[in-house]
This record gives C-alpha cells, sequence and structure tokens, in this order.
C-alpha cells in the first residue's frame, strides 16, 4: 500500500529527498518527478562541473530528455547539492547551471514546482525572493518533523549515492574451504555431481531448481561445497545470464531462458537470444524483492570466492543494481570487476550502458496509484496536504510508489 507523507515546506520536502530516493545525495542534481501533487519519479544525474554556457544548456537538455520518459509526468522539483558554501553573499552554488535547467524544464512544458540547493553551509530555494544571505540553516531539514513520520515508515538512507557496496566479511577457513572445492571442479567437473555436471552439458533441468535453492536459503547459511558449486556454475557464461534473469524475473524466465539456449547451437551467448532482450533492459519490470535476495547472495559468493572467481558475481552484482536504476553502485562493482580481468565481457557491455547514461526502460514505467489504496503517514486527513507529497511504498521499494533511477553523465566542451 502506497504510503504519502505530506512536506508542507522546502526544508520538508529536502528532509524526505534522501528517504525517498534510499540515499543521501552528494555533488548530484537530483530531479524530483510528481504527477499531480504527488511524487511520482527521481533521477540523479552528477552535478556538472565548470563548463561554457553551450556545454550547461545541452546537459540541461539532456536531463529534461530523461525526465520525459517517464509516463505522464507535469511538473519537476529541480535539487542541487553541493560541497559549495554560500560564503557572506545572497548568491545561491549552483544558481548559473539550476537557472538554464530551470528554463529548460519550463519551455518543455513542465510546471517548476520548486528549485532548491542543499549546499555545505545551508540551503536555499532558487525562486525564493527574500532569502537571507548565507541560505537559511541546515539545522531546518535536520529538525524537520517529517524525519519521525518517515522514521516511523521504515523509509531509511543506506548512505551516499554508492549505497551499499561492501561484501560481507567472511571466516578465512570458509573461503579457503570454498577455494580447495573450487579447484576440484575445475579440474574434474563430474565431481560436482549432477547439478554441476548436467549443467556442463547444458542439458540438465536441474539447473533452475539449483538457482532457485541458492535463492531461497540464507547465504552465510550454504556450505562451501554449494558455494564453490555455484561460482563454477557462473564462471561459464550461459549459466551466469540464466542465473541473472532466473534471479531477477522468476523461475519461467529462467526456463525460458534455458529454453533459449537449448535451440542454440555452437557458443552462441543468452545476449544473441529471445530472453536477452531483457539483458539490455527491455521488458516487463523485475521482481525487487528476488533482486534483494540475489544481491545478498551474490555478495556471499564473492566475499568467499579466490580472486579469480570474483569477477562473475562482481559482474551480477552490477547489473542488478542497473536493474533497479543504481548507476553509481553499479559502476562500483563494475570497477572490481574489471580490475581482475579487463576483458570480462559483460562488465565491459555494461560499464558501456553506464558511461553512455543508458538506464533499463523498466525505470520509466511507473505505475499508477490507485488512490483508493494510499494511506497517509500518521493519519493526516487529505485537505492537510498543503505542500508537496512524497509517495512511497511501505516496503520501501522504488517499484510501487516512486521509481528512484541515478544517472552518471560526464560533460564535456565538445
Amino acid at each position: 500500500m502506497p504510503t504519502v507523507i505530506t512536506a508542507d515546506a522546502g526544508h520538508d520536502f529536502l528532509a524526505l529527498l534522501p528517504r525517498l530516493t534510499g540515499y543521501q545525495p552528494r555533488n548530484s542534481v537530483v530531479m524530483v518527478a510528481f504527477r499531480g501533487t504527488r511524487t511520482c519519479g527521481a533521477i540523479r544525474f552528477d552535478l556538472p562541473g565548470a563548463a561554457p554556457l553551450a556545454v550547461l544548456r545541452r546537459f540541461a537538455t539532456s536531463m529534461i530528455g530523461m525526465l520525459c520518459k517517464i509516463p505522464e509526468v507535469d511538473a519537476v522539483v529541480p535539487v542541487a547539492y553541493t560541497d559549495e558554501c554560500f560564503g557572506a553573499t545572497d548568491a545561491v552554488p549552483q544558481a548559473l547551471f539550476m537557472d538554464v535547467l530551470v528554463h529548460r524544464a519550463e519551455i518543455s512544458g513542465f510546471h517548476v514546482r520548486d528549485s532548491l540547493c542543499v549546499a555545505a553551509d545551508g540551503w536555499a530555494s532558487y525562486l525564493d525572493p527574500e532569502l537571507p544571505p548565507g541560505g537559511r540553516p541546515l539545522g531546518d531539514i535536520e529538525g524537520s518533523a517529517v524525519n519521525a513520520l518517515a522514521d516511523r515508515e521504515g523509509m531509511e538512507v543506506r548512505g551516499d549515492v554508492g549505497g551499499d557496496t561492501e561484501l560481507p566479511v567472511v571466516d578465512l577457513a570458509r573461503s579457503e574451504g570454498v577455494a580447495q572445492r573450487l579447484r576440484r571442479l575445475r579440474d574434474e567437473p563430474a565431481s560436482g555431481g549432477p547439478v554441476a555436471a548436467g549443467a556442463y552439458e547444458l542439458a540438465d533441468l536441474a539447473l533452475p531448481e539449483f538457482l532457485e535453492y541458492l535463492l531461497a536459503h540464507r547465504p552465510d547459511s550454504l556450505s562451501p561445497e554449494i558455494i564453490a558449486s555455484a561460482l563454477w556454475v557462473l564462471e561459464r557464461p550461459v549459466f551466469r545470464d540464466i542465473a541473472i534473469l532466473q534471479w531477477a524475473f522468476g523461475r519461467e524466465i529462467g526456463l525460458q531462458a534455458l529454453d533459449d539456449q537449448l535451440r542454440w547451437t555452437g557458443a552462441a551467448t543468452i545476449e544473441e537470444t529471445g530472453t536477452g532482450l531483457l539483458l539490455w533492459g527491455e521488458g516487463p519490470r523485475p521482481d525487487p524483492d528476488r533482486i534483494d535476495a540475489a544481491m545478498a547472495l551474490l555478495g556471499q559468493l564473492a566475499a568467499c570466492a579466490p580472486l579469480s572467481a570474483r569477477v562473475a558475481p562482481l559482474t551480477m552484482l552490477a547489473w542488478l543494481c542497473w536493474a533497479l536504476g543504481q548507476s553509481s553502485r553499479a559502476a562500483v562493482f563494475i570497477t572490481a570487476a574489471l580490475a581482475i580481468d579487463p576483458d570480462y565481457g559483460l562488465a565491459s557491455l555494461i560499464r558501456a550502458m553506464i558511461d553512455g547514461g543508458r538506464l533499463p526502460e523498466w525505470a520509466f514505467e511507473v505505475p499508477i496509484v490507485d488512490e483508493s489504496t494510499v494511506r497517509r503517514a500518521g493519519g493526516e486527513p487529505s485537505s492537510a496536504r498543503i505542500g508537496p507529497a512524497i509517495g512511497r511504498s511501505t516496503s520501501g521499494r522504488s517499484t510501487s510508489g516512486c521509481s528512484t533511477t541515478d544517472r552518471q553523465t560526464n560533460v564535456s566542451g565538445r
């Protein structure tokens, strides 16, 4: 059930925004999209550095183009987060670029509800004619009453934009046991039992069951033998891609992906099959709960794996982050994977998508909220909503109330 928390003023809105996105933006521009009075999406961009006005205009145009991909958006609130300070003047940091961005949004037909800045020493609305020199105190945001409501709703902030990218700490004996078992599997695949031996021949339909088994169990409860078998299977691009699709979309998609592979001869990978479009971000929205479980599993696999076997789980973690619209978080895992194997194909492909600003199409398919299902935090009546309302599902997942996406963008003068 989607929950609405009302933001009556700019500092309330700024208090809720990190809860909405799940992270604390830094040196970023967050475009908060609205349908009427409700938020329906948030897209983060890297804050552009010093650049000619023409370059800033092109950058702003690109940002508005991304905003246009969210269906039925009619209004926006851009927010700049910067490490810059106000100083002793009434000039707001990043005023030039944000003025360009607001202008581009307005000529594109969007109503700009507000335009805000969170600097190192204060906050401000770029549209506030009574802004005092030095901006308004950051304590307004920290002391906003909506923080207590958000806490009760379980709307947590993970940290910075990269999110949680630390692998779990595992016992040395556990990782050594995994490494020994994996070496035996590499030398004698048949010793891995029916799952590994059958998967090697791409003819054993126990593979989807094995993948579901892995997803259904607490990662730290898996034995070194099971972890080694999983790493051995995922070292093969065919099975790695099937696992990505099954863990993100469900067992039926995994069976379909396996069937697609069985129809092909030679060394074709899943990208060349009918289910391959899903890997490019084209198709139905994946299941965020399955993705959460898969990311916990892959974190455990990568932590237990010897360095040579970490590339596949790190790359898969990157794809799953990207599928959730978390490009910056995905970039951390991709950098780690490519540091181990600079020629790893899927990692290079994901890196190219991130660098090119490509996001999955489902990141922009924000569902229309059924008003009869809306619950208001704290039980306030509808008439109490004065300012913009932040909508988010009670589970905290971005796929139910508000889609959050994250795009890294490089600005050049060319």
